[in-house]
């Protein structure tokens, strides 16, 4: 076993069909998009709690919220772009 053999068919596409330079411009290009998503899901302060700012749908003045506060630790968007754990 290789630690390529838990990847997924694309990602092996990907090593298989592009070269080093495609890859690095494509990490480049998705860890550009990924540090946009972790601004938008930003933690703020809310009432005393940490929230974050997208779940929650606080408005611009950060008075009120369009959804009910999602702590900044729950958000289901960042724990998606986390990395595995080691086993």
């Amino acid at each position: 076993m290789n630690r390529y053999d838990d990847l997924s068919p694309r990602a092996l596409w990907w090593l298989q069909n592009l070269d080093e330079l495609d890859l690095a411009e494509s990490c480049a290009y998705y860890e550009t998009v990924f540090e946009q998503v972790r601004e938008l899901h930003r933690p703020v302060d809310y009432r005393g709690q940490t929230i974050c700012a997208e779940c929650s749908g606080l408005d611009p003045d950060g008075d009120s919220t369009d959804n009910p506060p999602v702590p900044h630790d729950q958000c289901a968007t960042l724990k998606a772009l986390q990395p595995p754990k080691e086993p």
